[in-house]
């Protein structure tokens, strides 16, 4: 298409339409030129405003403005509104404000507070303290000039100058210090307060001393200058006594020694004025000591009077004190006797110290206090006032002195004795033991030692004696009688009943009344007999007991108590032999359980039981079996008996699965009439489970959760070879077996659950859990050994030495790898072929025990470091268990220790074990042994162990889920060999 041209107009019109595409646009308003500004006066009715341009200071507003003004200004310029003055007011603060809109602008006025008019004068007012009035001067401090002088009772006020500083000075009042002047600016009302104090009065140079004592008549007192020790005053002050002494020292007072009375302790005083000081005597606890006489009042003693004699044991008399006589109050005052007989004291002693005398005889005697009609009621201690001490009266036949230690038996004696010849009193203290004797310090006591006596009542009892003390012989329905003295101890009275031990034998009379001790007779056998306290003669009640057998009793021999009662409470009692009979059976354990009878869980034992006619019983008779353990039942057996036979019966002993290994006495017994001629208990012990495992082994080895069992080895003549069988057992149950073409000596446990069996051939026989055999070519000298937690095996070889000669070495081998694959860890220590490795649990380290010395090694089989072990144990009577954490526990001759971090041996020794199996594999604090009977299971931590009874027991090892499998052995008469069982114990 052709294009046509455009005119200039229209292309004008194109380029401003181009430039300008939107709508039309309307032109702003204007900005305003002006605002208003109005402004407000408060306050006041009116007031002069000015107005200026703060730019050009040019003023727009000058006038007088009254409530408001509005005025029209140029916008947006600054302007300043000042507000001027007005009378009585304060005039506002100027203003400045940007007129960029309509303003407003307040001026407040606010009013003027008219000034304070400033005082002239101003109160001082003067007060008087402490004395009724004083002369008071005022002076001017600036110009000297007396405001006032005279005298002021209690307060005045004076108008003064105000502004001016004025000196206020009391002057003296006598007996009082004058208060100190005082200085006041009268810049306000003041008070100004003048305090007298009274003066104190002169110090006196002495002051009286007063001395009362109390409790005695008189007493000598001695007053004493506590700082120069000079002596004021030492005599005797009967009431008071008054001293005048120097005022201000200190003195101290003491009472002396007055006779009977304890002396008051000694007293300090200041004498800083008039002061009393009151001395108190008090009676002296107790009495002097006499050693020859007994004297005092008994605390305790309700008893009326009463006598008090001397027991001598070594004469075995007993002998009345001189006067014997007990008061009703409890007072005492006899004169000891000599004794009959005295011992020497140092017999049979070893004394170390200085003697006077090489010894000397003595008798300590017990004394005893009696009714008047001679029972025995108690008996009577001695003590020392000062401190308690026990006083025993001692009789020596000789003076001398005796300083140093005596050991006599069980008691260790420290002497300190002074003795003269006749009586004498000691003062006997325990001390602390010496090893297992008993350790005394004896010391004479000095004759006026204070002391106290007590009466120690003894357990209300009867004494029952018999003339005839040989055995009662009774028959069922029969009885028999016997004379006794019953001897009141104790001060018992009133009824008391009689009883024996014997079921089926009764005694009558069976209630005795005893009589008080006031209807007894006084002196009725007096105290001078020869017994000792234990046998006197009193007044005892006389009567005839008769002991009585029912007829249907049972048989029995053995001891009869006589049984006291009173209350229900036993108050005495006296054995006689007793022989009753009666037709009965007896029960007796066959002979073949001398040695106990063992149980399995699981099984059923019998136990044989001889059961013989006594006294020609005839018919049947149960035999039951009592004091089972839990889990053990016996069922009862009936035996048809005749006079004159014996019947053995078997009682079925069933052992339940779950029943507790432990040991127990249980009693065969029947219900009818039974007697016991000899044994009829027997000890029962519940063995742990166990099953049998063929003929009697010695080898068995950990495989994972159970163990390789050695069973029994044959010759197979068809092949001509030699087979071992092996079972595995996981807990009691068999499981896998395998089978090795060579006799098997020993077994190795690896660490994922193979053993290695070694033996007779030049083969090593690789056995799996699941029974699989892999033989493997053997190393040279590998009949025994233990692999480590990397499963290599270490044992003992014999290498050439280059010279041409052999050594034995510790080395260790790889399963697997060739036979000759042994790599020498160390030949330099002293290794024998007999010697035995043992392994800790993880493998980690192990302990060589030589065959023939005591130098054990010990191999960390991490580094290969050998070392000696730190402690002589051999193979030979010795072995060791290792814990995963490296401590070594080891037994030599039955002894067991532990070897500690820092070299020393911890030996236990209350643990006897031969043998050590190690640590259990899941608790490591239990530490499994055995003995030749029993295997041990031992608290590390404590060293304590419990015994487990199981009979031989050849060989153990841990278990890996826990415990120790352990072999035990036992012949079987029945097939005339040595039978071996499995137990599992946790």
């Amino acid at each position: 298409m052709k294009t046509l041209p455009l005119s200039s107009a229209l292309l004008g019109l194109t380029v401003l339409l181009t430039a300008c595409p939107g709508p039309v646009q309307e032109r702003p308003e204007p900005s305003p030129t002006t605002y208003t500004l109005t402004l407000k006066v408060e306050g006041v009715p009116q007031a002069p405003v000015t107005i200026l341009n703060d730019a050009t200071k040019a003023e727009a507003f000058g006038g007088s403005v009254a409530g408001s003004k509005t005025l029209t200004l140029k916008a947006r310029d600054v302007f300043r509104v000042e507000g001027g003055a007005v009378d009585g007011f304060t005039a506002p603060t100027a203003q400045v404000v940007t007129l960029d809109g309509n303003k407003t602008v307040t001026l407040t006025y606010t009013a003027k507070t008219p000034p304070t008019p400033v005082p002239t004068t101003h109160d001082l007012t003067v007060k008087v303290e402490g004395v009724p009035q004083a002369p008071v001067t005022i002076v001017n401090d600036a110009t000297k000039a007396e405001a006032f002088s005279g005298t002021l009772a209690g307060s005045k006020t004076f108008t003064l100058k105000a502004g001016d500083v004025f000196r206020v000075q009391g002057a003296e009042v006598e007996g009082f210090t004058a208060p100190a002047a005082q200085l006041v600016t009268l810049d306000g009302a003041k008070t100004v307060t003048l305090t007298y104090t009274a003066k104190a009065p002169p110090v006196p140079t002495t002051y009286d001393l007063t001395l009362k004592v109390e409790g005695v008549a008189q007493a000598p007192v001695t007053v004493l200058n506590d700082a120069t020790k000079a002596e004021v005053f030492s005599g005797t002050v009967s009431g008071t006594k008054t001293l005048t002494l120097k005022a201000g020292d200190v003195f101290r007072i003491e009472g002396g020694a007055v006779n009977d009375f304890t002396a008051p302790p000694a007293q300090t005083v200041t004498l800083d004025a008039a002061k009393t000081v009151s001395l108190t005597y008090r009676a002296a606890p107790g009495v002097a000591l006499d050693p020859s006489r007994l004297q005092g009042t008994l605390s305790g003693w309700t008893f009326g009077t009463g006598r008090v004699a001397a027991s001598f044991s070594w004469s075995n008399t007993v002998r009345d004190l001189t006067p014997a006589t007990v008061t009703a109050a409890g007072a005492v005052s006899g004169v000891l006797p000599a004794p009959p007989q005295v011992w020497p004291f140092l017999k049979e002693c070893t004394f170390s110290g200085q003697r006077s005398a090489p010894d000397f005889g003595t008798e300590v005697p017990e004394l005893g206090v009696f009714s008047a009609g001679g029972d025995l009621l108690g008996t009577v201690t001695e003590q020392t006032v000062d401190g308690g001490h026990l006083v025993q009266r001692m009789y020596s036949d000789t003076a001398g002195t005796f300083r140093g230690t005596a050991t006599c038996g069980a008691y260790v004696y420290d002497l300190d004795l002074t003795l003269k010849q006749g009586w004498n009193a000691v003062q006997v203290e325990d001390l602390a033991p010496q090893g297992e004797r008993q350790h005394l310090r004896v010391r004479t006591l000095a004759p006026g030692t204070r002391v106290t006596l007590a009466f120690n009542r003894a357990a209300e009892r009867l004494e029952v004696d018999f003339r005839d003390q040989s055995e009662l012989i009774l028959r069922a329905g029969e009885s028999v009688s016997r004379e006794a003295s019953l001897v009141q101890v104790g001060g018992i009275s009133g009824a008391v009943t009689l009883e024996t031990s014997v079921p089926g034998v009764t005694v009558t009379p069976s209630t005795v009344t005893l009589p008080s001790l006031a209807a007894q007779r006084v002196g009725a056998q007096g105290l001078g007999g020869q017994a000792p306290l234990a046998r006197l003669t009193p007044e005892a009640v006389q009567t005839r007991l008769t002991f009585t057998a029912a007829a249907n009793a049972r048989a029995y021999s053995g001891p009869l108590d006589l049984i006291v009662k009173q209350g229900g409470r036993e108050v005495g009692r006296r054995t006689l032999p007793l022989r009753l009979t009666a037709p009965s059976v007896s029960l007796t354990v066959g002979t073949e359980h001398v040695g106990g009878l063992f149980l399995y869980p699981g099984t059923t034992a019998g136990l044989k039981v001889n059961v013989t006619s006594v006294e020609g019983f005839s018919g049947s008779a149960t035999v039951t079996v009592s004091d089972l353990p839990a889990g053990v039942s016996a069922q009862p057996v009936t035996a048809q008996v005749t006079p004159g036979t014996t019947t053995t019966v078997t009682i079925p002993l069933t052992v339940a699965p779950d029943a507790a290994p432990g040991t127990t006495t249980v009693r065969v017994s029947t219900p009818q009439p039974s007697v016991s001629q000899g044994p009829n208990t027997v000890q029962l012990t519940v063995r742990p489970a166990r099953t049998a495992v063929g003929a009697a082994q010695s080898a068995l080895a950990s495989s994972g959760e159970g163990v390789w069992v050695l069973g029994a080895g044959r010759f197979d003549s068809a092949t001509s070879v030699y087979r071992t069988e092996l079972t595995r057992y996981v807990g009691l149950q068999a499981g896998a077996r395998a089978t090795v073409p060579f006799g098997v000596g020993s077994l190795i446990a690896l660490p994922g659950g193979d053993v290695l069996a070694t033996g007779t051939d030049e083969r090593v026989a690789r056995i799996t859990a699941a029974g699989e055999v892999t033989l493997l070519p053997r190393p040279t000298g590998l009949y025994g050994g233990v692999a480590d937690g990397q499963g290599r095996v270490w044992f003992v070889q014999r290498v050439s030495e280059p010279t041409g000669g052999t050594r034995t070495a510790l080395v260790r081998w790889t399963p697997g790898t060739a036979a000759n694959d042994v790599v020498v860890v160390d030949d330099k220590a002293s290794y024998g072929q007999q010697g035995r490795l043992v392994a800790s649990g993880d493998g980690k380290v192990l302990v060589y025990l030589p065959a023939y010395s005591s130098a054990a090694l010990r191999v960390d089989t991490q580094t290969g470091t050998v070392g000696p072990l730190g402690a002589e144990v051999s193979d030979q009577g010795g072995s060791v268990a290792i814990s995963d954490a490296g401590t070594v526990w080891l037994t030599r001759n039955g002894a067991v220790g532990r070897l500690n971090a820092d070299g020393s041996l911890t030996t236990f020794n209350d643990l006897r074990v031969e043998r050590l199996f190690g640590f259990d594999r899941q608790n490591p604090d239990v530490l499994w042994g055995a003995d030749y009977t029993s295997v041990f299971r031992i608290d590390a931590r404590s060293g304590k162990a419990a015994r487990i009874q199981l009979g031989e027991v050849p060989a153990g090892v841990t278990v890996n889920g826990g415990g120790l499998a352990v072999l035990t052995a036992e012949y079987d008469n029945a097939s005339s060999t040595r039978q071996g069982y499995l137990s599992i114990l946790r």
